[in-house]
């Protein structure tokens, strides 16, 4: 339980990385298209 509480701190900020670019990349392109 403790190696899983270790992962998933250090996984969780790598996932929200990849969802605030996502989002960036989403937000880029939907104003690109909306222009």
């Amino acid at each position: 339980l403790a190696l899983f509480l270790f992962y998933f701190s250090t996984s969780v900020p790598r996932i929200c990385r990849c969802m605030k670019i996502r989002i960036h990349w989403l937000a880029a392109f939907g104003g690109f298209i909306t222009s």
